[in-house]
């Protein structure tokens, strides 16, 4: 199946939006990530190339149950378009808030692999915390 990068891109943010603990989904600081179309585009969400690339802030942790359901969220939006491009999310901020009241030295081990992307796109300082 055809499809429009915007119409694609545009559920793939709404789905990935509706996952509990993603915040919002962010074009980014350094480069932006966004699907361009005519007149406009979607910020966060890249649909162009071999991938799908979601950018995301997350409002809890651990952090690797978040992205695993927002990663599933954007590939059930892609399988019902037919799109068999694999799915990347990546964490690019984790709110204050999410630290409240968690014990992030066993919060962030379970979402190890999450927040090591996390430091390495600028995210999070390398101590881990926001």
């Amino acid at each position: 199946m055809i499809t429009q990068p915007r119409e694609l891109a545009l559920a793939v943010r709404d789905a990935v939006t509706a996952v509990p603990g993603v915040r919002q989904v962010r074009a980014g600081s350094a480069v932006e990530v966004a699907t361009q179309y005519p007149g406009g585009k979607v910020s966060g969400v890249r649909v162009s190339g071999e991938t799908v690339e979601v950018h995301v802030v997350v409002g809890r942790l651990p952090l690797q149950p978040v992205v695993g359901q927002a990663r599933a969220a954007a590939r059930a939006v892609l399988d019902r378009y037919g799109d068999p491009r694999p799915v990347t999310v990546v964490v690019v901020d984790v709110a204050d808030d999410a630290f409240a009241g968690a014990d992030t030295n066993v919060s962030l081990a379970a979402g190890a692999s999450d927040v090591a992307r996390a430091i390495a796109a600028g995210a999070l300082p390398p101590s881990g915390r926001g």
